[in-house]
């Protein structure tokens, strides 16, 4: 999680380009973390996807990262060579966990009507 927030941070300091010692200091190469260089080569050639962020408890998931990089004025360039493919078997999985979670999510909520009728209440 700690790793998730510090790349975040920093990517901040890194997309910046004010002329200060300190945010020069903080794009320099070594004070950037391997996770976060490895995924700005990534960003070069695609947007930022959940597949890019491997700890479970993500604070900062895959929006978050994009909104940072386009408000700052990052561009990737699409390289149909590069782009990531889901295996049938992520795609089934992934599908599954949908359909899991939206099982769970219908026995733990009220119907949509009782919520409108207690709202108007």
């Amino acid at each position: 999680m700690w790793r998730d927030a510090i790349d975040f941070l920093k990517l901040h300091y890194v997309l910046n380009d004010r002329p200060e010692p300190f945010w020069v200091a903080n794009r320099m190469t070594q004070s950037i973390p391997q996770s976060l260089q490895d995924n700005l080569r990534l960003w070069q050639n695609r947007a930022p996807i959940a597949g890019d962020f491997p700890q479970t408890a993500q604070l900062f998931g895959p929006a978050s990262y994009q909104y940072i990089l386009y408000g700052m004025g990052h561009r990737h360039r699409p390289d149909a060579s590069t782009q990531v493919k889901p295996s049938a078997d992520t795609v089934a999985q992934s599908l599954a966990e949908v359909k899991a979670q939206a099982a769970r999510l219908t026995r733990l909520l009220a119907p949509n009507r009782d919520v409108i009728c207690q709202a108007r209440a």
